[in-house]
């Protein structure tokens, strides 16, 4: 028997097996470490973040695709709280009509109000019904930034910590959409200002806001405008006129 195992002992090359072992969990380790870091380089990443004192504030261009799960998302309607397009359409085809249903129970609501109701499984948690326009569906900058804001308030208070804030673009643009790319981001840069603003004017309620351009032609639009509310001066302007 001793013979055996001394055999079995020192079978690997003239090597005890426990060098073996310990040889093969250092690389195994360092084969983990190599794909930690390849994961790393590869994944889907923000394309800009901004930090506001306990906020994270990131910016992500996926083309009709999620950044990632999140705890809520908001999205633009009128009055009578109908999602009938854009964001607000998907989240509605998303949630099955749950969202959209329980929406229409409650409505209509006054400009810079907000709903919010049932998520998307798997996807998001709640869904958070911003007014951001009148009867007329006509939108204002002031009404979206105090609807973003009231929006981010109310899903911090039913626990959310991560909220995606879509871009609204598409569902705010008016009839004729036969427009030309230049003049789409046109519409979107006071659009794009007026919901950073709201995310700015919410204060550090939330731990990550994921601004989300899903439509690609955006992306610099918004860009411009992180790079607009980095800036260390407008941050400490931004706190003042907000304290």
């Amino acid at each position: 028997m001793y013979n055996m195992i001394n055999t079995i002992y020192w079978s690997f090359l003239g090597f005890p097996i426990w060098v073996w072992i310990g040889t093969a969990i250092t690389f195994g380790t360092f084969g983990l470490l190599l794909l930690s870091v390849a994961w790393d380089i590869v994944r889907k990443k923000p394309i800009r973040t901004v930090k506001h004192g306990d906020l994270t504030i990131e910016l992500w261009v996926r083309e009709r695709r999620m950044p990632s799960p999140g705890e809520a998302i908001i999205v633009p309607v009128a009055p009578d709280l109908k999602m009938a397009v854009g964001i607000a359409k998907w989240v509605r085809d998303v949630t099955a009509d749950d969202i959209q249903r329980e929406a229409l129970s409650v409505a209509p609501l006054p400009p810079g109000e907000v709903f919010v109701g049932r998520g998307g499984k798997f996807r998001f948690g709640h869904t958070a019904l911003a007014v951001v326009m009148d009867n007329n569906k006509i939108p204002t900058p002031g009404w979206i930034t105090e609807a973003v804001s009231n929006a981010i308030r109310e899903v911090r208070q039913q626990g959310a910590g991560t909220i995606l804030l879509p871009d609204f673009t598409e569902d705010l643009l008016r009839q004729p959409q036969t427009i030309t790319d230049e003049q789409r981001r046109e519409s979107c840069r006071p659009i794009a200002r007026a919901m950073l603003e709201g995310v700015l004017q919410a204060g550090d309620t939330m731990e990550t806001i994921r601004v989300w351009v899903w439509r690609k032609g955006y992306e610099d639009v918004y860009a411009e405008e992180m790079e607009r509310i980095a800036d260390p001066e407008y941050l400490t302007n931004s706190v003042h006129a907000t304290a």
